[in-house]
């Protein structure tokens, strides 16, 4: 659900109150409160990784990341670096994952200045794998289209 949030929910013939009370222990070390599910309930923000391109490598590193992202992006905030991102296996982009408002969209360009360097940033979000593998899908069958062969009536 994002921001470390969880929905409890009981089985049809459970009471979620019944069982709190039973485990209250449990809950109490594993969550930080328990509110009832209201319409206005859910996070705010998303986590998405993000290619991040035109930062020169002498500036890969987990400061100068998270320092570009809180100007390029007021809103959102480095979470962690790709493993590939680190080891200098994939150069063309960095990998990042970043926290930022739902409503926002991970995709955007600015002009930089990085020490006395001006960088023309540009960031993507990058596509999930679900959604990457139904747009194949989908675009296949457009450029194959499945005939059927017609039938005679009787």
């Amino acid at each position: 659900m994002g921001n470390n949030l969880v929905l409890l929910t009981p089985r049809e013939w459970e009471c979620m109150e019944d069982i709190i009370k039973l485990n209250g222990v449990w809950f109490d070390n594993v969550f930080a409160s328990i509110m009832p599910w209201t319409v206005s309930s859910g996070s705010s923000h998303k986590l998405v990784w993000v290619r991040y391109y035109g930062l020169p490598l002498p500036y890969w590193n987990m400061d100068c990341f998270a320092k570009l992202i809180g100007v390029v992006a007021p809103s959102a905030s480095l979470i962690s670096i790709d493993k590939a991102t680190k080891s200098w296996e994939t150069l063309e982009y960095a990998r990042l994952q970043v926290r930022i408002l739902k409503v926002d969209s991970a995709r955007l360009a600015k002009c930089v200045q990085v020490n006395k360097h001006l960088c023309n940033i540009f960031i993507e979000e990058e596509v999930s794998l679900l959604f990457e593998d139904s747009y194949k899908i989908n675009n296949a069958f457009r450029n194959h289209p499945i005939a059927f062969p017609h039938r005679k009536p009787m």
